[in-house]
């Protein structure tokens, strides 16, 4: 354990609550980021997380994959390019797997140019290759620093509040009945 800690320069807790701070982030900006397409899109506010808060999920799902893979890459290009691969498959997986799981389809890119099966879009991968660098080179370090800021403890009362509160709200979500989850999901 002293050599990976040596390697790394973080102990397994603090990777885990830099990774979830990074998490937290990424999802609340992916949310950020849907509600405004959608309000551009279609005038109207629509909240486009599943969850009572401000998140979405996905993203800090996504944004976890993208740190596995990408954490060695420095060039935003290649950071780029790789954020549009990662996020295209993985987009195009949890297309299915969303709509086993809840019976209903979150997204379609029907109409978009360069649609694959309406569950994924080269332009929206380009979008998310843009995010990848963001989340990369920004949101990350920002984890980071909220991480140094706060310190160990009090980093871990902010991760179990947080996480604590996530849980309660998908439980909601999950026990709601499945036409209200419908309803909420597809507004």
């Amino acid at each position: 354990m002293r050599d990976r800690k040596r390697v790394t320069g973080r102990s397994w807790k603090e990777q885990f609550i830099v990774l979830f701070f990074g998490f937290i982030l990424s999802s609340f900006t992916g949310w950020l980021y849907e509600t405004i397409v959608t309000w551009i899109v279609n005038g109207v506010y629509c909240d486009r997380g599943i969850l009572h808060l401000p998140i979405c999920p996905i993203y800090g799902f996504g944004s976890c994959i993208l740190l596995c893979v990408l954490h060695r890459v420095k060039k935003p290009i290649l950071i780029f390019v790789g954020g549009i691969l990662i996020t295209g498959i993985f987009e195009y997986i949890c297309s299915y797997l969303i709509e086993y799981i809840f019976h209903t389809a979150l997204w379609s890119y029907a109409g978009w140019p360069l649609s694959f099966d309406d569950r994924t879009s080269l332009v929206g991968c380009m979008i998310f290759g843009l995010l990848t660098v963001f989340y990369m080179k920004c949101l990350l370090p920002f984890s980071k620093w909220i991480y140094e800021k706060l310190g160990t403890k009090k980093s871990m009362i902010v991760v179990i509040v947080l996480l604590v509160a996530i849980i309660i709200d998908l439980l909601i979500f999950c026990y709601s009945s499945s036409t209200d989850r419908v309803a909420f999901l597809n507004p």
